[in-house]
């Protein structure tokens, strides 16, 4: 059984008032989610975030794991661009 900190909703504001001026798509809801399975994952090593556009998501995953001695977060984002239109 995983046991939720009995510091996170502090843990989770604090990233939260960081990540909010990121530009992103990432709703409050979302964010804080992450946050909680951040703080409550029960196994060790890195937490892999693919997709991760300007770093919204990456910053809430990052502050809460480092707080709680988490692994790495390790972001990536395969987002290439709009492809470019070709005349006919």
């Amino acid at each position: 059984m995983v046991m939720v900190p009995p510091d996170l909703d502090n843990v989770i504001e604090e990233a939260w008032q960081k990540m909010r001026r990121v530009p992103g798509f990432l709703g409050e809801n979302e964010a804080r989610f992450l946050g909680l399975l951040a703080a409550c994952v029960p196994a060790e090593g890195a937490i892999v975030e693919i997709g991760s556009y300007k770093g919204k998501s990456t910053v809430m995953l990052a502050s809460v794991a480092a707080h709680y001695g988490r692994g790495p977060v390790v972001a990536i984002d395969p987002h290439t661009g709009l492809p470019r239109q070709t005349g006919s």
